[in-house]
């Protein structure tokens, strides 16, 4: 042993110098990700949309995968959340009982859980080009090379490599064409799914999304290579949805959201109502004891900007609640932009493991909700899953245990939705989709079931 390190200042130099050394080791490779992403993308750095939809998923991948997987994911969350302060979308989604009660909205979350994460991870065109493919880009999903042997029939579903992304918004499509959503509120939503990233982004994340700089004097943005990605993908979303009259530029499109939403967002009790519902799914693992849960009940409206809380009838929060939060959020923003390591290994969010065999393949959830619904179920005194599960229920990290009654085989993207239409409208999804990944148009209206009066 030297004698520098064998004194206590000779130690503490040692400290700090392998401290600054884990720093800057920090700074070397925090970046590296992005950095690869703008030089392989550095032609589509032009803000005039010159991105494929394939560019923008494989973009799109190591953002929600590696760089911020969990604030994203909270992002799009509550970019659905916040939808629920529209008394026009709320009151929908009361009458039909998805969201007004607790079995309905256990099982529509973990859906919207599993069809976000597939339309944008899994390819959109059927396919991904494999000389297409960046090497920094770690795809965390396992798609086969070509489609089923020996097709059935001429359908697209089974010829493409992977039909998954197709197959969720054509499910989604019919589902959505049983009750009159209005083309606004649908184009409401879709906004949200663009800009709410970026908002929490720049809000909480370790650095900006977007990189947006806006010149002097000028309504002309610069966007990165993720600000693109996210417009050329939900657009492309948005109109295999059918949704009509998406705004040609980002900047029309965010401009639009902000005058619809200050025209439409209005207080209302179905506001209230459906958000009560979901946020006591959120909390359900948080203890009451305490009175724990009631303060995280808090915390999360201060989440909320002052136009949604004030529409979903929720009371202002005094300013430490807010103190709290920043101070949070802020620990979260700067110790992982100095402190932590980028990620090595992926966060996934859907199945990465099961190959696409056909309709009848099922796939379980990478992560579970409260109600675990399609995790496999266990039994068994000598099986430790069992007693996992056990345990989970006993402390509250689940409702009930996995059975049959939540689908524990697995989903299937052609079924998915309430549980009542589970044997419902499998055709008219299936027609929809072999028209989506044809040609990459909306179902025609003459698909769509009788819509109900609500």
């Amino acid at each position: 042993m030297s004698v520098a390190s064998s004194t206590p200042f000779g130690r503490l130099h040692l400290a700090l110098g392998g401290f600054a050394a884990y720093l800057l080791l920090v700074r070397a490779l925090r970046y590296r990700r992005i950095r690869s992403i703008q030089r392989y993308f550095a032609q589509c750095r032009d803000g005039k949309g010159s991105m494929t939809v394939e560019q923008a998923q494989r973009i799109i991948i190591p953002l929600f995968c590696y760089e911020m997987p969990l604030l994203m994911r909270y992002s799009l969350a509550f970019a659905l959340f916040k939808t629920y302060g529209i008394p026009s979308i709320s009151s929908i989604l009361k009458k039909t009982g998805e969201l007004s009660s607790s079995a309905g909205i256990s099982r529509r979350y973990a859906d919207a859980c599993l069809s976000f994460p597939t339309w944008m991870f899994c390819p959109l065109q059927g396919f991904f080009n494999e000389t297409s493919s960046p090497g920094f880009v770690g795809h965390p999903t396992a798609f086969p090379k070509q489609g089923i042997e020996n097709p059935p029939d001429d359908n697209m579903i089974h010829r493409v490599s992977d039909p998954r992304a197709n197959i969720s918004i054509a499910r989604t499509n019919w589902l959505h064409s049983r009750y009159n959503i209005s083309n606004d509120d649908m184009l409401y939503t879709l906004a949200l799914f663009v800009f709410e990233p970026v908002t929490w982004a720049k809000k909480w994340g370790w650095r900006d999304l977007t990189g947006l700089e806006r010149q002097a004097g000028q309504a002309m943005f610069f966007l990165s290579p993720h600000g693109l990605a996210l417009w050329v993908l939900w657009k492309d979303v948005g109109t295999r949805m059918g949704i009509e009259a998406i705004p040609d530029s980002l900047v029309d499109f965010e401009a639009w959201a902000k005058t619809y939403e200050r025209t439409s967002m209005l207080p209302a009790e179905s506001n209230r109502e459906v958000a009560d519902y979901t946020l006591a799914e959120l909390l359900h693992v948080v203890p009451n004891a305490f009175g724990i849960k009631a303060f995280a009940k808090r915390v999360a409206y201060a989440v909320l900007e002052p136009r949604v809380r004030i529409a979903m009838l929720y009371p202002e929060q005094p300013w430490y609640i807010h103190a709290l939060l920043a101070g949070i959020m802020g620990i979260h923003k700067y110790g992982s932009r100095w402190l932590a390591l980028p990620k090595v290994w992926p966060t996934v969010f859907t199945d990465n493991k099961t190959p696409w065999r056909g309709l009848e393949t099922r796939f379980h959830p990478s992560r579970y909700q409260p109600t675990p619904w399609y995790k496999p179920e266990t039994s068994g005194w000598l099986n430790p899953f069992d007693w996992a599960n056990r345990l989970a229920v006993v402390i509250g990290f689940y409702k009930e245990r996995p059975s049959g009654r939540l689908s524990s085989q697995g989903y299937r993207l052609d079924i998915q939705g309430p549980v009542a239409l589970e044997s419902s409208g499998i055709q008219e999804t299936l027609k929809g989709a072999d028209q989506l990944l044809r040609f990459g148009c909306p179902i025609g209206k003459s698909n769509a079931p009788q819509r109900e009066n609500l």
